[in-house]
Order: structure tokens, then C-alpha cells, then sequence
């Protein structure tokens, strides 16, 4: 059972890293805070047992499948529209969206690594788990994580150039 003191501290320690590693999964400060805050959220109530010493990778794994269910409750459509910046969407008509649409894929079919393409398309674009996903490509599930992040970021600076991180 966790006192406020000891809650506390394990929010001010750990909630940067779990923020940060929430952000570079969704790439939207809302839903990263908000997946942070459902994690202690849980902890405070259900009290798990977390071993001494291995609270961070309890917390940082609690983070990485939060966002793995945020992401998965996604339509594609929206996933992909995610990617845009938020100007576009607004100016965007259906004819434009398609054809940015288009632009997406194409991109990830001729521009990105082999692995990076296979990972988002199965995970992204066909809704699998990143463990299914590593069970499917014989990778480790770190792997695909890596290859998500790494393929988000190449759609992001491609799509939309001026954002600053």
C-alpha cells in the first residue's frame, strides 16, 4: 500500500520519463499526459505490488501499452490523419485528403527501410500488436517498438517539416 509521501515521489521521480516516452509513441501532449495519468491513476487504486527497484521499468512498460491501446482504438484513417499537421486537416478537402493519403503511401512503400515499412504497415495500418507483430517478423517486441518510433518520426519530418520538437 502506497502512502500519499510515497505515491508522491514516485510521481515526481518517474512522470518526465513516462511522458516523454508517451509523447515519442503518440506525438500529442494530450493523450501523453493523459495515458500518464490513467497509469498512476491504476496504481493508486488497484495498489499493485511493484518490486523495489524495478519501478521504473514497471511504470515506462505500463506507459508503452497504454499507448499501444490508444493507438490500436485508432482507425487507420485517423492514425494516418494524425500524422498531418493540424492546419492541413482543417484545409484539407476529401479530394486533397485522399491524395495526401496516396502521398503517405507511397512514401512508406518507396522511401522507408524495409523493416520500418513492414512494422508500420502491420501495426498501423493492419491493427496488430507490436507482439504479434514480432511474432509474425521473429523480432523482439523492443525491435518493432524502435521501428514504430523511428518510421512516425520519418512520416512526421516528411508531412510536416516546420513542426519543432
Amino acid at each position: 500500500m502506497y502512502s500519499e509521501k510515497q505515491f508522491e515521489h514516485l510521481f515526481k521521480e518517474h512522470y518526465e520519463a513516462m511522458y516523454n516516452l508517451a509523447f515519442s509513441m503518440l506525438r500529442d501532449e494530450e493523450e501523453s499526459r493523459d495515458v500518464v495519468h490513467d497509469v498512476f491513476a491504476r496504481i493508486w487504486e488497484k495498489q499493485p505490488e511493484i518490486r523495489s527497484g524495478t519501478e521504473r521499468a514497471y511504470l515506462l512498460n505500463s506507459v508503452r501499452n497504454g499507448c499501444a491501446n490508444r493507438i490500436r482504438a485508432l482507425s487507420q484513417e485517423e492514425r494516418l490523419r494524425k500524422l498531418y499537421p493540424e492546419e492541413i486537416q482543417l484545409s484539407l478537402n476529401a479530394v486533397q485528403e485522399a491524395e495526401q493519403l496516396e502521398h503517405i503511401r507511397q512514401y512508406m512503400e518507396n522511401d522507408m527501410p524495409p523493416d520500418t515499412r513492414t512494422v508500420l504497415q502491420l501495426c498501423i495500418m493492419q491493427d496488430q500488436s507490436y507482439k504479434q507483430a514480432s511474432e509474425q517478423l521473429q523480432m523482439s517486441v523492443g525491435y518493432i517498438n524502435k521501428q514504430i518510433v523511428k518510421g512516425l518520426r520519418m512520416l512526421r519530418d516528411k508531412f510536416n517539416p516546420k513542426r519543432t520538437e
